[in-house]
């Protein structure tokens, strides 16, 4: 692995490994208590405790076994992960090419390109909030495919930001 492709393939490694451990986490509870693969789901569960509420009401469950976070921060993880994965095989069949520099968003009066897309894809995760809150609940699969251009959007320029850097 060259030194300009390592951050982004590490950080879609480490992103995939996570999604991964997400999904099947509710299929390693099944063991039942005391197993490894139980002491494993528990692990995951108490990891994502501090980024997700883990509402059993708006997770999704598996064979009678609750995901580790919300069916909005999975579809987050998910989205986030295959956006970084794309990234990283894009990194590995283009050519070296000159790096572009990286103008933060809050300098000069306009919005760079990946600040503009990230608003955009934040708008169906907000409107899915603002129904929830004012009109009704959406339902957990509303709330994870409103997420997923947002989790996308999030993986893409984290992945474009390291591999630009790098190149």
């Amino acid at each position: 692995m060259t030194a300009r492709r390592a951050p982004v393939t590490m950080l879609a490694a480490v992103a995939a490994a996570w999604a991964l451990l997400l999904v099947t986490a509710p299929l390693l509870a099944r063991g039942g208590p005391g197993t490894a693969t139980s002491g494993i789901a528990a692990a995951v569960h108490a990891v994502a405790a501090p980024f997700c509420h883990q509402r059993p009401e708006r997770s999704f469950h598996w064979d009678g076994h609750q995901c580790p976070v919300c069916g909005r921060c999975l579809s987050l993880y998910l989205s986030g992960a295959m956006a970084l994965a794309v990234i990283a095989a894009l990194a590995w069949m283009r050519p070296p090419a000159v790096a572009r520099p990286v103008t933060p968003a809050w300098r000069g009066s306009r919005l760079t390109p990946e600040a503009t897309w990230l608003a955009a894809a934040t708008l169906p995760t907000a409107v899915s909030a603002v129904v929830e809150w004012a009109v009704a609940d959406p339902g957990t699969l509303a709330r994870a495919v409103a997420a997923v251009p947002l989790g996308a959007c999030v993986g893409a320029v984290c992945g474009l930001g390291l591999a630009r850097r790098n190149a």
